[in-house]
């Protein structure tokens, strides 16, 4: 399965994940384990993110990250951190 990202340096912070492809508002993309990769590398912070962790829907522990809004090819893909309880995030 080819990556719709990939990690490269980063304005923000260190490292950061990039679209590879414009990605859709509500697409969901599978965690890295599912593309071979052991975590999300370089998924960094913003208070106006354009992506989020969705913890629903999987067994194994492990997140997807839903798209908030379209993301084209370049552009780092940002969450905005928070505790997770359950399945509910407390920012």
């Amino acid at each position: 399965m080819k990556r719709p990202f990939k990690v490269k340096k980063s304005k923000l912070h260190g490292r950061g994940l990039f679209a590879t492809k414009r990605l859709r508002l509500g697409r969901l993309l599978a965690h890295p384990k599912d593309y071979g990769m052991n975590n999300f590398p370089g998924l960094n912070h913003s208070k106006s993110p354009n992506a989020k962790l969705v913890f629903e829907g999987r067994d194994d522990g492990c997140c997807d990250i839903l798209v908030l809004r379209n993301i084209m090819p370049g552009i780092e893909i940002t969450v905005k951190y928070g505790l997770k309880v359950g399945f509910d995030v407390v920012e």
